[in-house]
């Protein structure tokens, strides 16, 4: 005959399944976050501009939103829906906005970036500018 376990064992063998599960969730997405220099703002593309920033905030949004829907439904039991539907859509979400404003980011520092840096470049060079401020007449030996 088999033994069964009491219901309160199961559900607390399931609860810290997943409450390990979350806590590994959590700790990659910080530590991506940490390696990254962008613990304080995980927003990747926040110095790039709207061109870039529009399709990145699309692709979180659509990255992100299926794996919200499973963790909210999956957290109903435990009454944790919010909690569980973050921890599911967090990495997703991360992954669609890198992987929705790279081809933007490339474009803009290709075609806009790059182009605005040489010519500033050259105009500083015909004011005889550099790095480090004006540049020195040559001294000629009398």
């Amino acid at each position: 005959m088999k033994k069964q376990l009491p219901h309160s064992t199961a559900t607390a063998t399931h609860t810290t399944v997943a409450a390990r599960f979350r806590t590994i969730l959590l700790g990659s997405v910080l530590t991506v976050a940490a390696l990254d220099g962008r613990a304080s703002n995980p927003f990747i593309y926040h110095n790039e501009g709207p061109f870039v920033n529009g399709p990145s905030i699309a692709a979180t949004c659509l990255a992100g939103a299926p794996p919200y829907a499973v963790g909210y439904v999956a957290g109903l039991p435990f009454k944790k829906e919010k909690e569980t539907a973050e921890y599911m859509a967090a990495m997703p979400a991360m992954v669609g906005m890198a992987a929705g404003g790279a081809p933007f980011c490339i474009l803009k520092k290709v075609f806009y970036d790059c182009p605005k840096a040489i010519a500033e470049s050259q105009a500083n060079s015909e004011n005889h500018t550099t790095v480090y401020g004006p540049a020195r007449k040559a001294q000629t030996q009398p």
